[in-house]
């Protein structure tokens, strides 16, 4: 088994462990080539609708996406995408099932600079109560549950956010994996209840954090 293979079964064993067992979730290494920027572009966005179709495919969900300009699901699907240098995923889910679903995989290299643009005081001095991670770092763990949080409001809502709307916390349920919750730091224009509505968990390993959000539907 090649080092890309492994890669990408690692990434869907630890995406399969944080969302419900009603979401399908599919993963593809991207190979480290040295093309253009835009060259490297199309091909994580390939990847990435890829995965979305093996995770559509699972659910016996025709695998077509829209372009608009971010993929738009199938109207009886829900799903989120996401993809590092040399990682793709994607999670889907059946509608009468799931509401939304944010999904975000990175690279796991500590982030240093811009991390005052991801998080606040508050959010640092937390981290300080924290230990540390296979790797990367806590504010990098921060910019992906957000990224996962942001992606699945963003599917009720239709609303960008910034990501110091928002303040989390991380809870550890095991070595290197748990629950992250948000809350916000200022009035927003979506529902009060969202940030409960969403269910947040997170994982980390050697090479990857990877960070999931889903709203479950309610039972009729």
């Amino acid at each position: 088994m090649s080092a890309e293979d492994t890669t990408a079964i690692k990434a869907i064993s630890a995406l399969r462990g944080l969302f419900p067992p009603a979401v399908a979730v599919a993963a593809r290494s991207i190979a480290l080539d040295a093309d253009a920027p835009e060259a490297i572009r199309r091909r994580h966005r390939r990847s990435g609708r890829l995965c979305a179709a093996d995770a559509l495919a699972v659910l016996a969900i025709s695998p077509t996406l829209r372009e608009h300009p971010a993929p738009t699901w199938p109207s009886d699907a829900a799903g989120s995408i996401s993809h590092c240098e040399d990682l793709a995923c994607a999670v889907a889910a059946q509608a009468s099932q799931v509401v939304a679903l944010g999904v975000d995989i990175e690279a796991a290299r500590p982030l240093i600079e811009g991390a005052e643009l991801v998080c606040g005081d508050a959010e640092l001095d937390h981290f300080d109560t924290l230990p540390p991670l296979p790797a990367g770092n806590w504010p990098l763990l921060t910019f992906s549950a957000k990224e996962a949080f942001y992606k699945c409001q963003y599917a009720v809502t239709g609303r960008l956010l910034d990501f110091r709307d928002f303040e989390i916390r991380f809870d550890i349920h095991a070595p290197a994996t748990g629950r992250f919750t948000l809350r916000r730091t200022r009035p927003l224009p979506i529902p009060d209840h969202l940030d409960l509505d969403i269910e947040g968990r997170w994982a980390a390993d050697r090479s990857h954090v990877y960070t999931a959000a889903w709203i479950t539907r309610p039972a009729p």
